[in-house]
C-alpha cells in the first residue's frame, strides 16, 4: 500500500502503516481517518503530526518540512494538520476528548457521519489547535 519512503514518513511520525477500514474503527482509541486509506491509530496526541504525514503523502512530499515550505507554512504540523482536515475531508477523535472531529460536517460523507452517529459520538467543527 505504502512505499519504503512513504512508510518512513509514517514510521517517524508515529503512525502505524497498517490502516483498517472505517466500518471497523474503534471509537474509545485516538485515530486519524483518511478516506483514502482508512483509519490510522495513534498514540495520545499523535494526531496533529498524523495528519501532517497524511497531507504529506497526498502532495507526494518525502517529509513534513518539504510539505510546509511548499504551502508556505511555518508552525510544525499544526498548520499542515489543519491543510490535511480543510482539503482530505478526514475526521480524528483526539486523547482528550469524545467527540469527533471535522473540518466540517459536510465534509463527511453520509455514510461516514451514519458510522459516528450510530456510535452515539459527537461531530465537532475543528476550532484550530491553540
Amino acid at each position: 500500500m505504502f512505499t519504503a519512503e512513504q512508510q518512513a514518513l509514517l514510521r517517524d511520525s508515529g503512525v502505524p502503516c497498517n490502516p483498517e477500514p472505517f466500518l471497523d474503527v474503534d471509537f474509545g482509541r485516538p485515530f486519524v481517518y483518511d478516506p483514502k486509506w482508512g483509519v490510522f491509530y495513534v498514540p495520545a496526541g499523535g494526531h496533529p503530526r498524523a495528519m501532517a504525514a497524511l497531507a504529506c503523502l497526498h502532495l507526494g512530499f518525502p517529509d513534513i518540512l518539504s510539505a510546509e515550505q511548499h504551502l508556505g507554512l511555518q508552525d510544525c504540523w499544526c498548520g499542515l494538520a489543519d491543510y490535511w482536515l480543510e482539503h482530505y475531508h478526514g475526521c480524528y477523535r483526539s486523547s482528550v476528548s469524545e467527540e469527533i472531529t471535522v473540518w466540517d460536517r459536510d465534509s463527511l460523507e453520509e455514510w461516514e457521519v451514519r458510522v459516528i452517529e450510530a456510535a452515539h459520538r459527537k461531530i465537532s467543527p475543528h476550532r484550530g489547535w491553540w
